[in-house]
């Protein structure tokens, strides 16, 4: 797609809706996260909803962007930090 707000909205949609697709058919005990920047929240939120742990590495740089909001997001939705 392109680098527009709406872009990254449906991105981030279509991501989930894949996840989940994945998550139902291997049925994981936990989710590993490295990062914690737009592209991860998709993956995370899917986990969250289908009560599948995640395990957050790499998390904490603040860089003034909407990652920041993400990484926050996917903190308080992880089980476990490192």
């Amino acid at each position: 797609m392109n680098d527009s707000h709406e872009a990254m909205a449906t991105t981030a949609a279509l991501s989930m809706i894949k996840h989940a697709s994945i998550f139902s058919e291997c049925n994981p005990s936990l989710l590993l996260m490295v990062g914690d920047r737009f592209d991860a929240l998709p993956a995370a939120i899917a986990a969250m909803m289908m009560n599948i742990p995640i395990a957050h590495i790499q998390g904490g740089e603040e860089t003034g962007t909407i990652d920041d909001k993400v990484r926050n997001i996917i903190s308080q939705a992880s089980y476990l930090h490192f």
